[in-house]
């Protein structure tokens, strides 16, 4: 099994880029086989959402635009959006829903129970959640219901970053199996010493997972990849 490797990132101005935007590709793999987009539409003078972006988008600013009150993006490319970064607009209610914690006091343990809501009925289907930069030691959640039928405790999240925290070990996988749609994970600058077999079995939809700058002396365990090798598209060890 051979894993992608991460390359420098470059600029796009190809055709597929939003007019009076600047798009970014990042490259990984063996002859740049496998490509990102970030698309950065900042202070361009838009109303409305860009009517079609790059099909490898992953990361959409569109700050310090004219939008609002209510916005409601779609099209090609919107898809595999990961993260939006709405700020600076006139936005009153938006369908999509980042939730951004980081660089705050959040410390010893987390609760995830809080996600287990019916998000469906906002408009929300699944949440990019930012926990990085607190002082998070631990993750747990109290249990409880799915909300829209989903299984009993289904956490509704499709990217977390937990970089720069103070967790000792992964999230454990009796948490992780209740995060079905995670696409994305960031564990970077945590002083993890062990890696353990299996860590990240249940995540069987992760396609990016960040594992950069842990503890000097990481051991990661024989078969700690185990069960990602179908989907997994983009694997950091960088800096270790």
């Amino acid at each position: 099994l051979t894993w992608p490797a991460l390359a420098p990132m470059g600029a796009n101005t190809g055709p597929s880029c939003p007019n009076g935007c600047a798009c970014h590709l990042d490259s990984y793999g063996r002859f740049s086989s496998y490509s990102l987009t970030r698309v950065d539409c900042s202070s361009s003078g838009l109303r409305d959402f860009p009517a079609t972006l790059p099909l490898t988008t992953t990361h959409l600013s569109l700050v310090d635009n004219h939008l609002g009150p209510t916005v409601n993006p779609g099209g090609p490319g919107y898809t595999t959006l990961l993260a939006l970064n709405l700020s600076h607009n006139g936005v009153k209610r938006a369908p999509l829903s980042t939730i951004d914690l980081s660089h705050n006091a959040l410390s010893d343990e987390f609760d995830l129970s809080a996600f287990e809501a019916d998000l469906p009925v906002i408009g929300v289907q699944r949440l990019s959640l930012d926990l990085s930069h607190n002082r998070i030691s631990a993750l747990k959640r109290k249990g409880g219901g799915g909300g829209g039928g989903a299984p009993a405790g289904t956490l509704h999240i499709r990217s977390l970053n937990l970089a720069a925290n103070a967790l000792m070990e992964a999230p454990p996988p009796e948490l992780l199996r209740h995060l079905p749609d995670l696409q994305y994970l960031s564990l970077d600058s945590n002083p993890i010493t062990r890696l353990r077999q299996s860590a990240f079995f249940h995540l069987r939809d992760l396609t990016h997972l960040s594992l950069r700058n842990l503890a000097p002396d990481v051991h990661f365990s024989r078969g700690t990849f185990r069960g990602l090798e179908g989907t997994l598209q983009v694997l950091d060890l960088s800096e270790n």
